[in-house]
């Protein structure tokens, strides 16, 4: 083991030299990226008709290439799916990533040999970052616990498809399988409570130095473990250095995970998705995220107050601003051009490009004139958290239009981890809100609104949330503004729940 934490050290020397000679001048890189692209896909049916062969800069990008959606997306992927080649980009798709459909539906997402390279170097550079420069070596003395979902294929018209983590599990490096869990006979199975418990049963009494896995799920196997072991979890994997998360703000979850693990662990947040890996955090200390520059894809952003004007501003990454919030807008190698990604983002710095995810475009909330955004509600259960003491498993809110004294409100769903005491959560959680939001500060203190009230859930109530209707699986993220039916089945669904 100490022999191969010592190649590994090598290895990621090299390899983060390299990414780090990426992040010395940004926007050069994404040029580069961009005529590479043009050039690959000149000759196919949507560089044909958007003259291709013609874009040299962003501003020609701009002028030939028109924003778009998975919806404009559609007639091209059923023409791939129906067995046309040269399409989107030259040759056919390797497989089609089905997304997880958490603001829409069902997508199929081309996944081509070229975006399985940008996949696999970003995580090779995401690896070698905390492996050389932040000093975690010695994570690669042990193994892994790497969540994906079961490698379940189905077709859509000629093409394989799946989610994105089956993608990438079957397609990983053979040399991956010896380090990490759950085993091969553990990952087929398509229940995910069975699988995080067979993944617990299979990894008690190894040597466990990282675990990747989205928040919701991490917490399902650390429980587990400590259940199945009769231990606490320090005890159990005594030398953990990593957890990396991905999907979601984890700031909500890192107290509560923190109080489990119960150890010096560092914290990584990454930013992949079906459509390429954009970022992930290189520093210990800083939870925002360095910018792939070279992963197979030209960034477009967006400025969200720009959204629903006919012709919004188009900048790329030698044009955007720190503290802006922008909607990503994406040109790949897979083939998705102009392609709305539905996040919004944030630079926290520009040398090198640094971003927070701020959430998606559409989870708002503004039924009162409040405008809560997803990364504010998370911001401000975090800040509640870390003063009570009180672990928050997850939580959603709802507007509730009618109240007994005829003002309306907001109320909140959320499951603690253990005794909390409601009424100092939802005052404090009230409080916060108003010095976060000037807009909710203005509608409690004119008597428009009343505060916030909270409905505590049994322990499990979100798992079975996910489960009943149709979300679970590594890509499942909870919703946090949810609508007047999703707030009574939750409500149900707890009521349901023997103590």
């Amino acid at each position: 083991m100490k022999m191969k934490a010592s190649i590994m050290r090598l290895w990621s020397r090299r390899l983060s030299r390299r990414f780090q000679r990426q992040l010395i001048d940004v926007p050069d890189v994404q040029l580069q990226v961009l005529k590479r692209l043009m050039r690959s896909a000149q000759h196919t049916e949507f560089g044909l008709k958007h003259h291709f062969a013609d874009i040299d800069s962003p501003a020609d990008v701009r002028q030939a290439i028109p924003l778009s959606t998975y919806q404009d997306h559609a007639p091209y992927i059923q023409k791939i799916a129906d067995g046309a080649s040269d399409v989107l980009w030259p040759g056919s798709p390797l497989y089609f990533a089905t997304s997880s459909g958490t603001t829409s539906g069902k997508k199929y997402l081309p996944i081509t040999r070229e975006m399985l390279n940008g996949q696999f170097d970003s995580t090779r550079y995401c690896l070698a970052n905390f492996t050389y420069r932040l000093g975690l070596h010695s994570a690669h003395q042990g193994k892994w616990v790497l969540f994906a979902d079961p490698p379940l294929f189905q077709n859509y018209g000629t093409i394989k498809s799946g989610a994105l983590s089956s993608i990438l599990t079957k397609e990983k490096p053979k040399w991956v399988n010896g380090m990490s869990f759950p085993s091969r006979r553990v990952d087929i199975i398509p229940e995910y409570e069975d699988k995080i418990t067979a993944t617990a049963r299979e990894t008690i009494g190894q040597d466990i130095r990282g675990i990747v896995a989205m928040p919701p799920l991490l917490l399902l196997y650390l429980r587990k473990v400590e259940e199945l072991s009769g231990k606490p979890f320090h005890k159990v994997f005594p030398n953990m250095k990593i957890i990396s998360t991905a999907g979601m703000s984890f700031e909500p979850y890192r107290d509560l995970v923190q109080s489990i693990v119960n150890q010096r662990v560092t914290y990584i947040q990454t930013y992949p998705a079906s459509e390429g890996y954009f970022a992930f955090q290189n520093e210990k200390h800083d939870t925002s995220m360095v910018l792939m520059p070279d992963s197979g894809m030209f960034y477009e952003f967006v400025p969200v107050s720009e959204m629903n004007l006919p012709n919004p501003r188009r900048l790329w990454i030698g044009e955007v601003e720190v503290g802006v919030p922008y909607v990503v807008h994406i040109h790949t190698c897979a083939g998705l051009w102009g392609y709305n990604m539905g996040d919004v983002v944030e630079f926290t710095q520009l040398n090198p490009p640094k971003l927070q995810v701020l959430g998606r475009v559409g989870q708002s909330l503004n039924a009162f004139g409040e405008h809560f955004t997803q990364v504010e509600v998370d911001t401000a259960v975090a800040k509640v958290v870390r003063e009570t003491g009180f672990k928050v498993t997850d939580f959603a809110l709802t507007p509730v239009m009618i109240t007994e004294n005829g003002l309306p409100r907001h109320e909140w769903f959320i499951e603690f981890e253990n005794g909390a005491d409601p009424n100092r959560f939802s005052q404090r959680l009230d409080e916060i809100l108003c010095l976060q939001n000037m807009c909710y500060d203005d509608l409690i203190r004119g008597k428009a609104l009343n505060p916030l009230t909270i409905s505590t859930l049994k322990h499990g109530s979100f798992k079975k949330l996910m489960l009943e209707t149709g979300r679970a699986g590594t890509q499942y993220k909870t919703r946090r503004f949810i609508q007047t039916e999703e707030a009574q089945l939750l409500r149900r669904i707890s009521e349901s729940i023997t103590a």
